[in-house]
């Protein structure tokens, strides 16, 4: 006879945050980025699909206004979907996407078999600046991102259009690595 497991229902919180330090973070990202995705050539949604086996979703922000984004893991089967605005951009839709996947690599290893997470950004806490900065790191690994303010001259439209992102978060990167002089 089959056992029959109750799956439970979690919606991540800042309990769940993983204490690593930024250069922990960056490190983890880079590496994740190195195997997975090549920032100037691949498309991210292929990584999340083709690569991971993930699937997206969409919702009306219109409708669910508390939400930018989100990711349920099933631990049961891990698999996972990402859910983006039906009204959002590209290049906003790259890094949520980015941050799922942050949310993905570094938080759900404290959850159990059979358990659904929910990660949906209610408020700024620990566990989302974890996500971005793991997805500024994704995106924008640092070697990459350096030799490309360099070719660009610092120049945020053509930094951002490069790497498929917004010019703030070139502008939030630039800051972080302390190059630009922003």
């Amino acid at each position: 006879m089959p056992i029959n497991i109750t799956r439970r229902n979690i919606i991540a919180d800042e309990e769940h945050a993983s204490s690593l330090s930024k250069k922990e973070i960056k490190d983890i990202a880079e590496a994740y980025a190195e195997i997975l995705y090549k920032p100037l050539e691949d498309d991210i949604k292929d990584v999340v699909t083709k690569k991971l086996n993930g699937s997206f979703t969409e919702f009306n922000p219109f409708i669910n206004q508390d939400i930018s984004g989100s990711l349920e893991v099933d631990m049961s089967n891990e698999t996972f979907s990402i859910t983006l605005s039906q009204f959002t951009s590209n290049v906003r839709d790259n890094f949520t996407i980015a941050h799922e996947l942050g949310h993905l690599f570094l938080h759900c290893n404290t959850f159990n078999d059979g358990e659904l997470v929910h990660f949906k950004r209610f408020e700024s806490n620990r566990l989302e600046w974890e996500a971005n900065w793991f997805a500024g790191s994704f995106l924008m690994p640092k070697n990459i991102f350096e030799r490309v303010c360099v070719e660009n001259e610092y120049f945020i439209p053509s930094i951002a259009i490069r790497f498929g992102v917004s010019e703030q978060a070139v502008t939030i990167r630039m800051k972080e690595l302390g190059i630009g002089g922003v």
